[in-house]
């Protein structure tokens, strides 16, 4: 078994909070599905982050061009998934709510407030240590965060927030007990699990490709005697 990185590691225990707060401090389902929707506007403002960083930071004009446009599709493709998924919790989930994000957060302040702080330190550990440490923004293509940032919330967030949703669902409708959506949260850190190690590992192995722009040393023969 590969041994967990402590990114990995940030990751798990950030997206077991939930379990935590619902076994100990009485947390609603509801509450979940609010602490998995921060989670992505969490992820969105790192996103953002990344692209800051290199603009401020790369010594190619082209990609700090191609980084601030990039934006422009982060906020597009974050933003659109963010309005939906809140609009869903509630339409779906809690239509008999005060239908507002203020609403939601005076209800739910204290889990909210909770899990934005360990999200941000989960994801700003991982854009600390993989990001900048480990130089993956000099690693990285800039026209991928173009696309990145689709793919991200296609198969990343939809399928996990899919997950936690159909869990939500199945205990509403069969009134299981709170205690079996735990299985819907550790396939959803499964899911996430896996999809941050290969984009990592992904990054890693680009490390050893030699860039095809560098140019090779002349040939010097060995000397003769």
């Amino acid at each position: 078994m590969k041994r967990l990185s402590s990114s990995e590691i940030f990751l798990i225990v950030a997206n077991l909070a939930p379990i935590l707060g619902i076994f100990f401090f009485d947390w609603s389902l509801f509450s979940v599905l609010i602490a998995y929707w921060v989670e992505t506007g969490v992820v969105f403002l790192y996103a953002l982050a990344k692209r800051i960083y290199i603009v401020r930071n790369s010594k190619r004009k082209e990609d700090r061009s191609e980084a601030l446009a990039s934006i422009f599709t982060a906020v597009a493709a974050y933003g659109s998934f963010i309005i939906i998924h809140f609009a869903l919790i509630l339409d779906l989930a809690y239509p008999g709510i005060n239908n507002t994000l203020s609403g939601v957060f005076k209800e739910y302040i204290n889990e909210i407030g909770l899990m934005i702080v360990i999200f941000f330190i989960s994801h700003g550990q991982s854009f600390y240590i993989n990001f900048i440490k480990n130089r993956e923004s000099e690693k990285i293509e800039v026209k991928e965060l173009l696309f990145d940032d689709i793919k991200n919330v296609l198969n990343r967030f939809l399928l996990m927030q899919l997950i936690v949703l159909a869990g939500f669902y199945l205990l509403e409708f069969t009134n299981g007990s709170i205690y079996l959506y735990a299985i819907f949260i550790f396939a959803k850190i499964v899911v996430d699990l896996n999809a941050h190690r290969r984009k990592h590992e992904l990054e890693s192995y680009k490390s050893f490709i030699p860039d095809p722009n560098t140019p090779k040393p002349l040939y010097v023969p060995p000397n003769s005697y």
